[in-house]
């Protein structure tokens, strides 16, 4: 199976990659982006990425199918401060997905489809300044988060989600808006593989799937403590 299997979306986030302001779907699905207040061409893990303004910044996606029984998110973020920040979420009352940052430097990864099943990190996990590859899996095989490629954090988790509002990058809910860079996002409808992490990892350069051929490199597993919850 290659990566990008059921990919169902991609931003690249490259100048190359923008129509205006807004990010082309390299997974060849339609799902285009549409930013809003957005800084392109910001100094990214693999060439150009967004920077994200802390206050109003976002992509809308565009649409709310990605509530699959089993699906995965990529990204890559750089954060000007810890706080509250909405990453990646397609949230409402009730039947939501979210990919936090927390004021405590933590990640938090929770699914609710009337019962809640969520993975945080540890405090201080993350740093300003610094980029950080962040998956989050779910599925058959339960919850997973992965930070850098390292041990994954896990829960259980059954059943599906389903909501009608749009995927959100750089916000959750017109509040907790993200402040610094996300390059590389990426949206699957099935568990990637512990193997297909660490390709796009590619031992902390970053792999865009649609730019080039898969990283030849030795895995490098840096080592995160998990709560969970």
């Amino acid at each position: 199976m290659a990566i990008t299997d059921n990919c169902e979306l991609y931003y690249s986030l490259d100048d190359a990659d923008l129509t205006g302001s807004n990010p082309d779907d390299l997974s060849g699905n339609g799902n285009n982006g549409t930013s809003s207040s957005i800084t392109t061409g910001a100094t990214g893990l693999l060439s150009e990425c967004f920077d994200f303004n802390g206050t109003s910044s976002q992509i809308d996606t565009g649409t709310a199918t990605f509530d699959t029984p089993n699906g995965s998110v990529s990204c890559w973020i750089n954060v000007n401060s810890i706080s509250d920040r909405g990453i990646i979420s397609d949230r409402v009352s009730t039947n939501y997905f979210q990919l936090i940052l927390t004021s405590s430097g933590a990640i938090n990864f929770r699914i609710n489809n009337g019962s809640n099943y969520e993975i945080n990190t540890a405090s201080n996990t993350i740093t300003a300044g610094t980029w950080y590859h962040i998956v989050a899996t779910w599925g058959s095989n339960g919850m997973k988060l992965y930070i850098n490629n390292g041990t994954p954090g896990t829960n259980a988790y059954t059943g599906t989600w389903s909501t009608t509002n749009n995927m959100k990058i750089g916000q959750l809910v017109s509040f907790y808006w993200f402040d610094g860079k996300i390059d590389e996002v990426g949206i699957w409808s099935r568990e990637l593989t512990s193997t297909e992490i660490s390709e796009l990892y590619n031992s902390g350069s970053g792999y865009n799937p649609y730019a080039s051929t898969p990283p030849v490199s030795t895995t490098i597993n840096n080592l995160f403590q998990f709560n969970d919850l």
